[in-house]
């Protein structure tokens, strides 16, 4: 067991030492790889307290201070907020993320999560385990706008000579494959951000370790976005036709004549039809 592993554990105990002492708190239960029976000395500690309703706006008010009567964060932040879900980065680089729920809406499985404290025994109410799943075509078909927007807008970048923003146009549509992906897998539950090797096939990790990071050259920038292009939009058609998901076809001509019309480029270099 690694310094790292043995700080974590003494975390979660401490966590759970002050969830039992709590009156407010009815149960915290761990998540992630950790609460799944998985992870590794990276892991972060993922957690989910239940409180009372009456209480639950009270605690997330007093939650950074509930945290730091255990440990003091160097980093604390609501991650989506108004939605009471908080990251902290604690010393050592202990890494804990806290979601705040009340009964009924806690949500899971049972192979993926942990009692570390649970008098009421929410965990049996959890499904055993996550239903599978097919990819959501809503999430497909945000994928394809989101990317055809973003390579529409590389005549921007060129006619104002930008090359540097142009670099930065091709790891969004890096991103946008890589979440491609990730849903043609239709993970059941959420995955660690951190985690991608667990999730995709080997050739679908190799597929992005070999796709080009390009300098800020413009005959690299066009090269990538047509590789990019291609990978991205023949995995997408292939997926919007299993899923369902509709394809925007007059986004797809709009963004294929801006590219000819605005940057003289041609089109099917970039935007390739029909595969």
């Amino acid at each position: 067991m690694t310094r790292e592993d043995l700080a974590r554990d003494e975390l979660i105990r401490a966590l759970q030492a002050a969830a039992a002492r709590d009156p407010d708190v009815i149960a915290l239960l761990l998540g992630g790889s950790l609460g799944a029976g998985g992870g590794d000395r990276w892991s972060d500690v993922d957690t989910i307290l239940v409180t009372p309703p009456d209480r639950h706006a009270a605690v997330v008010q007093g939650l950074q201070a509930w945290v730091s009567a255990i440990a003091r964060p160097v980093l604390w932040r609501q991650t989506f907020p108004p939605h009471p879900l908080f990251m902290a980065v604690l010393p050592g680089w202990l890494r804990l993320d806290v979601t705040v729920t009340i009964p009924g809406h806690v949500t899971g499985a049972r192979d993926r999560v942990r009692a570390l404290y649970d008098p009421q025994d929410l965990i049996g109410g959890l499904p055993a385990t996550y239903p599978p799943r097919e990819p959501d075509p809503r999430k497909i078909a945000s994928l394809v706008e989101e990317f055809l927007r973003i390579i529409g807008l590389l005549p921007v970048a060129m006619g104002r000579d930008e090359p540097v923003l142009a670099v930065t146009g091709v790891t969004l549509l890096r991103g946008l494959l890589q979440d491609l992906l990730v849903e043609a897998q239709a993970p059941p539950a959420p995955m660690g951000a951190l985690s991608l090797s667990r999730l995709l096939p080997a050739e679908d990790v190799a597929l992005l370790a070999a796709l080009p990071i390009p300098r800020a050259d413009w005959n690299e920038i066009l090269e990538a976005n047509r590789r990019y292009a291609i990978e991205f939009l023949s995995r997408a058609r292939a997926l919007a036709a299993r899923s369902g998901a509709p394809w925007p076809t007059a986004l797809e001509a709009e963004a294929a004549k801006r590219l000819a019309r605005d940057a003289g480029l041609d089109a099917s270099a970039i935007l390739p039809r029909g595969i």
